[in-house]
């Protein structure tokens, strides 16, 4: 393929833990426990991207589960939501 490309809009590093119990970047999850591979990517799914298409999060979280690692998959219906670009919920129209 060529003539394809990607902008980095923002670039966000971490060097220490987040207070706010239930953020991604938090030591443990919004009810004080372990992370789980579903309620981290619940909670990253929660940071505000409007401004981007794609939001990946990078991280050392161990996860007892053996996940390395875990996305959301789009429906091919385009009248679901998922995918690349695809808008909030609260903002579709149809």
């Amino acid at each position: 393929m060529i003539g394809y490309g990607f902008l980095l809009h923002e670039i966000v590093i971490h060097e220490s833990w987040t207070a706010d119990h239930g953020h991604y970047n938090s030591p443990t999850d919004l009810g004080g426990k372990i992370w789980t591979a579903t309620s981290l990517l619940r909670a990253f799914s929660r940071f505000d991207a409007k401004q981007s298409c794609l939001a990946h999060l990078l991280s050392y979280k161990r996860i007892d589960e053996g996940i390395l690692g875990m996305s959301w998959l789009a429906s091919p219906d385009p009248k679901k939501l998922g995918g690349i670009c695809s808008p909030p919920r609260k903002s579709l129209i149809f």
